[in-house]
This record gives structure tokens, C-alpha cells and sequence, in this order.
């Protein structure tokens, strides 16, 4: 009882004293997660940074992290490119995020359901979706923009992260035989189409070097 009561007060004096995003996650990597208490230290703090709310100073992350609410989180303006967006902040919330999921399984879900397991894993892919989008959006940034950049490899990591680790087993790859007619269609249709781009620029060349 001592160590959680220790944990909330760290907890809190971090959130409570050190506002920008960046400077909580250099607080975070500076904590070795070499023991289960400061395991639980590092999540506390990375859920209060990332949902930037106290609360969860004082609850087990084991018991509070909901993947539904992370994408929601993640749907907020904080994390829509625009053209004040500070890259260097977007970066320390997404490792942040990476911290606060960890191996994103609550107390309150039997993975040992087959229901449950599936509902997981379809939030987790959501997830992923969710930051990839989040990658889109920032665009193709030069290589001036070392910032942007540097957030979208991290989105990257931290999505092929979580894709590869989170889920309770690999998703399996899409082929033609498990894929529903309209995207068959879609995805036979952008084939072709792409078949025929390069066959074109083929025939061009050799019209050019004839």
C-alpha cells in the first residue's frame, strides 16, 4: 500500500510540475523499467501525459487502459498536422502512447474468450489505422522538415510496435481468398490499372529509342 501510495505522489508531481509533453517523456525514459513498481510508475505517468488528466496517477494501468479511449485521444486536434503543429511535442505524445499501451491487455478482458480475443485484436487494428493516419496526414516533408520527419518514423515504430506485439496473434495477410468481393474488385481494378501504366511507359521508351 506504501509503494502505490508512493507511485500516485510521484505520479502527481511529475504531471503537476512539468507541463510540456516532451520534457514528461525525457521523465519517462529516464526510468529503468528493471521492476514491476517502476514498470507501473513509467505507465502512470505516460497515461496522465498522453490523456493530460490526473487521474490516472492513482489507478492501476492494468485497469484503466482501454484502447477505445486511446483512439479517441488519438482523434483529438492535438494530433492533426496543421501548420503550427510543434513536430517535436507530437513525437513525445506518441512515445508516450507507446509507454501508456505497453501490451495493451486489461484486467477487465478474458482474452481467453474467443469473442473477447477478436474484439481485442480488431480494437488494436483500429489503433494502428488510427496512427497511421495520423502519418498521412503530416504529408512527405523534406528533408528541411527534420521534425516531421522525425514524428512520422516514430508514428511508424510505434505502430508496427503495437501491430506486432499487442495483438494476441499475427494478423493474417490478405490474399484473394479471404478477401470480400468489393475490395477483390477495388484491388483488381488498381493491379490492372497499374499494369497498364507501366506497360504504356514501356512502349513509350521504346518508341523513343527507336
Amino acid at each position: 500500500m506504501l509503494m502505490r501510495h508512493k507511485c500516485t505522489s510521484i505520479c502527481r508531481h511529475v504531471f503537476r510540475n512539468v507541463q510540456q509533453a516532451s520534457l514528461r517523456q525525457q521523465v519517462v525514459a529516464s526510468i529503468p523499467s528493471v521492476s514491476l513498481r517502476l514498470h507501473d510508475l513509467r505507465r502512470r505517468i505516460a497515461l496522465c501525459s498522453f490523456f493530460d488528466n490526473d487521474k490516472y496517477c492513482s489507478r492501476d494501468p492494468y485497469k484503466t487502459i482501454d484502447i477505445e479511449k486511446v483512439i479517441d485521444r488519438l482523434e483529438h486536434s492535438d494530433f492533426y498536422a496543421r501548420p503550427t503543429t510543434d513536430y517535436h511535442e507530437l513525437t513525445a505524445l506518441i512515445r508516450l502512447l507507446d509507454v501508456a499501451v505497453d501490451d495493451g491487455r486489461s484486467a477487465d478482458v478474458d482474452l481467453g474468450d474467443p469473442q473477447d480475443e477478436k474484439v481485442f485484436n480488431k480494437s488494436v487494428d483500429d489503433l494502428v489505422l488510427t496512427i497511421k493516419d495520423i502519418m498521412t496526414n503530416i504529408g512527405n516533408p523534406g528533408a528541411a522538415f527534420i521534425s516531421r520527419i522525425q514524428a512520422k518514423e516514430t508514428l511508424e515504430l510505434v505502430s508496427q510496435r503495437i501491430a506486432d506485439t499487442v495483438r494476441t496473434k499475427r494478423k493474417s495477410k490478405e490474399s484473394w481468398f479471404n478477401m470480400d468481393i468489393t475490395r477483390a474488385q477495388d484491388k483488381w481494378a488498381s493491379e490492372k490499372k497499374g499494369l497498364s501504366n507501366f506497360i504504356t511507359k514501356k512502349g513509350g521508351a521504346k518508341e523513343e529509342s527507336s
